[in-house]
């Protein structure tokens, strides 16, 4: 497994991993049943997501980098501007949305820009996109 490769795994992880921490914080700031079954299910296809990346990277003898601890505390910081004013699904859901739109411009770029020709790699890359673009249409009905 190349450079290539690698670089585009990782920027999977970090991408499904900055998912899977603001879903975990939204988690603990609801008690609307339905929308944390529709979180929990979403943060399971994020840690499989995550998994499947790590799983590669080790397989390759590679760590992989996770976000920066700067990069979790601004998301958490802008995370509890946002819920400090407004906890409601809706408003839940309009911050997730705002994230994963985040997330599919940034793991589009990604597979415009892949010259691999390993096919697992963008597999995994384009099954996040769609993880993303997916979340997105099943928060919506919240707002």
């Amino acid at each position: 497994m190349g450079e290539r490769e690698i670089h585009l795994l990782n920027m999977i992880y970090r991408n499904a991993e900055m998912g899977r921490d603001g879903l975990y914080y939204v988690l603990r700031k609801t008690d609307d049943t339905t929308f944390r079954k529709l979180i929990a299910t979403q943060l399971m296809e994020y840690q499989t997501i995550i998994d499947e990346a790590e799983d590669k990277m080790r397989e390759a003898g590679c760590a992989p980098q996770g976000s920066s601890t700067t990069e979790k505390m601004m998301l958490r910081m802008a995370a509890c501007k946002q819920v400090s004013q407004d906890n409601s699904p809706a408003a839940l859901a309009d911050m997730l949305i705002q994230g994963s739109s985040m997330g599919v411009t940034k793991i589009a770029r990604q597979i415009t820009h892949y010259t691999s020709h390993d096919a697992t790699c963008l597999d995994l890359a384009k099954r996040l996109q769609a993880t993303e673009e997916n979340n997105i249409h099943q928060l919506k009905q919240y707002l």
